[in-house]
């Protein structure tokens, strides 16, 4: 048979040693002693199987579904998922296309008798487990160093940088400036979109990769109550121990001006209810939403030809509407998400009942998949893909779903 490999591994992995060449020789060799040919290996480092949202994972998907290989051969079955619903859709996804799934290190994935597929279960019940379990702890973890004061996040916000022991410290290059902007904002003689165009033209200030800073980077620096000396983690205020760069009433200074004149502050501002999900159909590429001078939200898509703008409004009921048709549900969302979802005749009955507009996003992007969502040139939705475990019975609409409820539920019983 002609096979696809797919190596993975997560952030988590990489630096624990886990080799992806060392993925790649052991499928190869597999292939090799039971006559298979491999037309191609596709890599995808650092990134976590936790959900099925990874390019390089989707793009082998689809090769092979249309023909590109006879199946796909991996390591383990942990690879292609950590949680049973991903695994049990996609495997049976490929199968039920005349396509096989083969592991190196786990014979009994490699055949479709009634107890090695009881074994798969139990396996991805194991990985989703071991998954959950890390998760939990590396979020225990991280609370108890956000109440000692630690910034448990990544990338720090412009101005800050981290010394070789990982404690976060001013920037000598561009913490004083971004003081200083605070500083020069609180007069009340610019606007965010006139800060931006002096803090670049003027200035000549960029960001760490020299860039320079839209109006829309400033507004969220001077939000940004990490200089004052607190951060926000999981949705928890925290003081932190890092040096403050801006005095208390200069900040508040500027968020008074923020909250009432025109430069963009609160109550000008569109929520992006759709970001992460428009596709546009006419330039094949992400749209992303942006106010026109007269305040108008649109989601647009540059291209050769004339913009591709679509009323943020109208393209926003319109995938709302879609929820009526919709019905299914995922293991990866809140709990009383994963109990309603479970009862609800239709994703619709639930929506009503997702008050902040960040929850409302959180929901959609459960549902479709990452720029699954494809516009037509006139602003109609022409296709729209969902996520494992949802379906429509949109006739007219070309649905691309990732299995179905009762082959998950079927299969663990």
């Amino acid at each position: 048979m002609r096979l696809t490999g797919y190596v993975r591994v997560s952030s988590e992995e990489q630096v624990k040693g886990y080799s992806l060449e060392a993925q790649e020789r052991d499928i190869k060799k597999w292939a090799a002693e039971n006559g298979h040919e491999i037309s191609k290996v596709f890599v995808e480092p650092g990134l976590s199987a936790r959900t099925d949202d990874r390019p390089i994972f989707q793009s082998m998907i689809q090769i092979v579904l249309d023909g590109g290989a006879d199946g796909i051969i991996i390591h383990k079955s942990d690879r292609i998922a950590r949680n049973l619903l991903d695994l049990l859709t996609y495997k049976n996804q490929l199968e039920q296309s005349g396509k096989r799934v083969f592991s190196v290190v786990e014979p009994f994935f490699n055949s479709d008798s009634p107890e090695n597929r009881m074994v798969t279960g139990i396996i991805g019940s194991v990985n989703e487990f071991y998954s959950a379990n890390l998760g939990r702890e590396v979020k225990k973890g991280q609370i108890q160093m956000a109440r000692s004061g630690r910034y448990p996040g990544g990338r720090t916000p412009l101005g800050y940088i981290r010394d070789e022991n990982k404690n976060v410290v001013i920037d000598p290059e561009h913490g004083p400036f971004i003081a200083w902007a605070f500083i020069e904002f609180a007069t009340g003689k610019y606007n965010l979109r006139a800060w931006a165009a002096k803090a670049a033209d003027e200035m000549g200030f960029t960001n760490a990769r020299g860039q320079r800073l839209h109006h829309q980077s400033w507004r969220k620096i001077f939000r940004n109550s990490f200089y004052i000396g607190h951060f926000t983690w999981d949705k928890m205020v925290y003081q932190g121990n890092h040096p403050p760069l801006v005095d208390p009433l200069v900040f508040n200074a500027v968020q008074r001006i923020l909250d009432t004149n025109d430069s963009g502050g609160a109550k000008t501002r569109h929520f992006w209810l759709l970001s992460g999900l428009i596709w546009s159909n006419k330039y094949q590429k992400r749209m992303t939403g942006s106010l026109s001078r007269s305040k108008y939200a649109y989601y647009r898509a540059q291209g050769d030809g004339p913009e591709h703008s679509i009323k943020a409004d109208e393209l926003e009921a319109g995938v709302v509407n879609l929820l009526k048709n919709i019905r299914g549900w995922s293991n990866n969302g809140p709990e009383n998400w994963i109990l309603a979802m479970r009862v609800s005749p239709s994703m619709a009955d639930i929506w009503p009942h997702l008050t902040p507009p960040i929850e409302k996003r959180d929901f959609l992007k459960l549902i479709f998949k990452s720029h699954g969502i494809f516009v037509e040139s006139g602003g109609a939705i022409i296709e729209f893909r969902l996520r494992p475990g949802f379906e429509s019975c949109r006739a007219h609409f070309k649905c691309v779903t990732r299995g179905t409820l009762s082959l998950v539920l079927g299969f663990s019983g």
